[in-house]
């Protein structure tokens, strides 16, 4: 009992430290409110359903890859194929990073999760040389703190969990994101309140799930619940795209260039 107690304390701890420090403050003075939807792992049924249910209200998506897993069976459900992410880029849709095998930041070491990340990169290159993962989301738990700092410096932003939107003085190291899950499913009052909250911030609402599928695992949603909610962000008057094309909106950069530019500039004096 003492030790779970411990365990409880030191986790919440750990939590407070990832959220609070490593953080790469943008403040957010949006005309105009944003919603992005986005997938992790990502399951066929979120390419094969998701997808399509995207573009049927004329937007795209981020789908978050990790090229180990391509082509394996999930707790979610069969995992895309090398030939489902050729589809997606064609149809203008948006790939991220989520490690190469689905690496926990909570309890992977620094250097393990840095050197997945890195893989996974390379394994994308090597079968797609013009593009470029510019985004990242946690798999599982999210970062510890060092897994963060580490992290963080190599995209546009990184993405969490949360179940929240941004606004204002917000932390591309650890955005947040509202689950579309087990927690939620067809609670669409829950969702389109949110939505409208989202819009009267002016903030930036970013959607995830795992698979689309009419028996969806715990992870994932339903088809009709997911396309309600997509009809009501589409006629809500947020601007609908993918992460990174939000960062270039926001002119967001990422770390690298903006320590080169503070650099620069520091010289330029």
């Amino acid at each position: 009992m003492v030790n779970e107690l411990q365990k409880r304390v030191r986790n919440k701890l750990h939590r407070f430290f990832a959220d609070n420090f490593a953080r790469r403050p943008f403040f957010m003075a949006a005309p105009r409110p944003y919603i992005s939807f986005t997938f992790d792992d990502f399951p066929r049924s979120a390419f094969l359903n998701g997808s399509c249910l995207l573009s049927k209200y004329a937007v795209r998506g981020t789908f978050f890859v990790s090229m180990g897993l391509l082509n394996t069976e999930s707790s979610s459900g069969r995992i895309a194929t090398l030939n489902d992410l050729h589809n997606l880029l064609r149809e203008g849709h948006e790939i991220g990073c989520h490690t190469f095998d689905h690496r926990d930041g909570w309890s992977t070491s620094p250097a393990a999760f840095e050197r997945s990340v890195k893989k996974n990169r390379r394994a994308f290159n090597d079968a797609f040389p013009t593009e470029y993962l510019e985004v990242f989301a946690y798999p599982l738990n999210g970062p510890k703190l060092k897994v963060k700092r580490i992290i963080g410096k190599k995209f546009l932003c990184c993405r969490g969990g949360g179940q929240g939107f941004n606004r204002k003085l917000i932390d591309l190291n650890l955005l947040k994101a509202f689950f579309l899950d087990w927690r939620n499913q067809d609670n669409f009052a829950l969702v389109r309140q949110l939505i409208d909250e989202n819009n009267a911030a002016h903030g930036w609402l970013i959607f995830a799930t795992h698979d689309i599928s009419t028996e969806p695992s715990k992870y994932g949603c339903t088809p009709d619940f997911f396309e309600s909610i997509v009809r009501y962000a589409a006629q809500s008057g947020a601007c609908i795209l993918p992460v990174a094309k939000i960062c270039q909106e926001l002119d967001i950069i990422s770390y690298e260039k903006s320590t080169t530019s503070a650099r620069e500039g520091t010289l330029m004096l």
